[in-house]
């Protein structure tokens, strides 16, 4: 009997280690992104396209090497969600280019708030 409790506890603080990994790797993520793609949109309103379209592409490179570790515990539509918005953000015309990085901003925000460590995500 004390060799299963002692188990139930090991296993508890596993789960809550592994947890709070997964929220800070997802908000440390989500607002590195955030931050990128707020330089994307400095440069797209003042009609550098050519710098924005490269740091669009950058962007998306690096999101498609940490999207896959991401969409372990993250729910997957919420992760191609960000990726269709980086697509749509590099093949769209820049009229389109402020609706675009404001779905992506509150895509990139929703990944880390449906995984962030609280009550109501727990239970």
């Amino acid at each position: 009997m004390r060799g299963m409790v002692w188990v139930v506890l090991a296993a508890f603080a596993l789960i809550l280690c592994i947890g709070i990994f997964c929220g800070a790797y997802s908000s440390r993520i989500s607002e590195e992104m955030q931050a990128r793609v707020s330089t994307v949109a400095s440069l797209a309103e003042e009609a550098d396209t050519a710098q924005a379209l490269a740091r669009t592409r950058d962007l998306m490179g690096d999101w498609e090497k940490r999207s896959g570790l991401i969409a372990m515990w993250v729910n997957h539509e919420d992760v191609d969600e960000v990726s269709l918005g980086l697509e749509r953000l590099e093949a769209e015309e820049p009229f389109f280019a402020r609706l675009y990085l404001a779905q992506l901003q509150e895509a990139l925000s929703h990944i880390y708030h449906r995984d962030a460590f609280q009550l109501k995500n727990i239970l």
